[in-house]
């Protein structure tokens, strides 16, 4: 059985692989995945961009997080 999961870390887009947020992925299973960014990730000057605020043009989001075992383990966040 899947279990509820919450892992800490750090996501960033592929395009801006420096701009790293920090936040949790949330597991809960039959929910859709879940993450919570803790800073602002968008510049004042990029969020007057219409185009640039629109979530359907995130496909992918990289990031790395800390396992229950304290590993730091890569992910990959598709399809968002």
């Amino acid at each position: 059985m899947l279990e509820q999961k919450e892992y800490k870390g750090y996501f960033y887009l592929p395009e801006t692989p420096d701009k790293r947020i920090s936040g949790v992925l949330y597991f809960h299973p039959n929910e859709a995945i879940r993450l919570e960014l803790f800073n602002d990730c968008i510049s004042e000057s990029e969020k007057q961009s219409s185009s640039f605020f629109r979530m359907h043009e995130i496909k992918t989001i990289f990031g790395v997080v800390k396992t229950e075992n304290n590993a730091i383990e890569p992910v990959t966040i598709s399809d968002c």
